[in-house]
């Protein structure tokens, strides 16, 4: 009978052993992240979202975004990719 409390308590020992490393294992996870990398300085992210999108023809696609608050215009699609500032920044020429 002896024996059968000896695997008992072995049993339990092993089981509790893995609980407390299944719990290290997941603060690691939180604190670093899924990535694996180290937690990062507390530096702002940029905060980016696109705000619209056109589509010109099956090929090319006009799109604003806005990134740390400045917003720019992106034509995408064509034989070049072009970013223009929005709004322009300088008016146009008077006729």
């Amino acid at each position: 009978m002896t024996s059968a409390w000896a695997d008992t308590l072995r049993a339990g020992a092993v089981l509790a052993a893995l609980c407390l490393s299944a719990a290290a294992i997941l603060a690691f996870i939180k604190q670093v992240g899924w990535r694996g990398s180290a937690p990062t300085s507390s530096l702002p992210r940029p905060a980016f979202s696109r705000l619209g999108s056109y589509a010109i023809d099956p090929s090319r696609r006009i799109t604003l975004i806005e990134l740390d608050g400045a917003r720019a215009l992106l034509l995408t699609g064509g034989k070049n990719d072009v970013m223009l500032p929005w709004p322009p920044t300088q008016a146009p020429p008077a006729p």
